[in-house]
């Protein structure tokens, strides 16, 4: 992508309201989806384990967690449920390289509101964090591509 083409959607994107919690095992994951992220205007903060993301998430109020399920220690519906526990739940966008297993996604489905697939595009991410955030804001759940 080039920096115009980055100027661009940061200009449909303009002025997002809320941080997002990147949890992924990848410093290079973490590392290329925060810089991305910022460009288009947002808070970032990241983890790379759920015990990291619960900690911060015990310190700091986000609009929005990122997360790959794959993750030292918890699976993913381990992670997604202690979330879940906490006093108003951020929503929670799976992000993953592999398809979430039908069984998984059947116990995850009224705790996550989105599902998107590695390689994900800027402008596919920029475009199901802002209906993630805005069903936040108006109470609504909404569901991305599925995986």
């Amino acid at each position: 992508m080039t920096q115009d083409e980055l100027t661009q959607d940061e200009e449909r994107y303009a002025s997002p309201t809320a941080d997002v919690l990147l949890v992924d095992f990848s410093d290079g994951v973490r590392c290329t989806m925060a810089e991305i992220l910022r460009t288009f205007g947002f808070s970032v903060l990241d983890a790379d384990t759920a015990d990291a993301a619960l900690e911060v998430l015990n310190r700091h109020r986000v609009g929005v967690i990122v997360l790959e399920p794959d993750l030292p220690g918890r699976n993913g519906l381990e992670t997604i449920e202690a979330f879940a526990a906490l006093d108003d739940p951020p929503p929670v966008l799976v992000l993953s390289a592999r398809p979430v297993e039908a069984g998984q996604r059947e116990r995850m489905k009224h705790l996550v509101t989105g599902y998107l697939q590695k390689p994900v595009s800027p402008e596919a991410l920029m475009e199901t964090l802002r209906a993630t955030l805005e069903g936040r804001e108006t109470g609504e759940r909404r569901h991305s591509r599925s995986m």
